[in-house]
C-alpha cells in the first residue's frame, strides 16, 4: 500500500493562524500610519486575535453567521481576518472602493467590527 503525505486533520484558518504563532511568535505585523508605523509581534497580535473571539462569542456571533469589516488594513483589521472564522463565522471585507457593491451582494451582516480610530 502506498503512504500518503496528506494531514489527517483539517487545514482551517484557525490550523494556519496556531502554526503561525507557534513558529513565527516574534516576527512583527507592521501597521503604516502615515509618516508612522506601529508595530507589534504575531504573539501579541495572537493575544488580540483571541480576546476579539472572545467579544465576538460573547456579542452572539455563532458559526454561519455573517460579519462584516469596514477597516483600513491594519493589525486591527489582521485581528478580526483571523477571530471572526475561527468562530465558523464569514468574514466579509467591505473595503472602500468595493462598499457600493458589497452592499448590494453582501446585504447585512449580523456584526461589523471596525476601526473607530478613524
Amino acid at each position: 500500500m502506498m503512504q500518503s503525505t496528506m494531514q489527517d486533520f483539517p487545514l482551517n484558518v484557525g490550523m494556519i493562524f496556531r502554526h503561525g504563532r507557534a513558529l513565527h511568535g516574534e516576527s512583527e505585523v507592521v501597521t503604516f500610519e502615515g509618516d508612522d508605523s506601529r508595530r507589534a509581534t504575531f504573539a501579541e497580535v495572537a493575544e488580540r486575535v483571541e480576546r476579539l473571539a472572545v467579544g465576538l462569542r460573547g456579542l452572539g456571533v455563532e458559526a454561519g453567521d455573517r460579519v462584516g469589516t469596514f477597516m483600513w488594513n491594519t493589525q486591527e483589521h489582521l485581528e478580526a481576518y483571523f477571530a471572526v472564522p475561527m468562530q465558523g463565522a464569514v468574514l466579509h471585507h467591505a473595503q472602500h472602493p468595493a462598499v457600493p457593491r458589497a452592499a448590494r451582494v453582501h446585504r447585512e451582516p449580523r456584526r461589523r467590527p471596525r476601526d473607530h480610530r478613524r
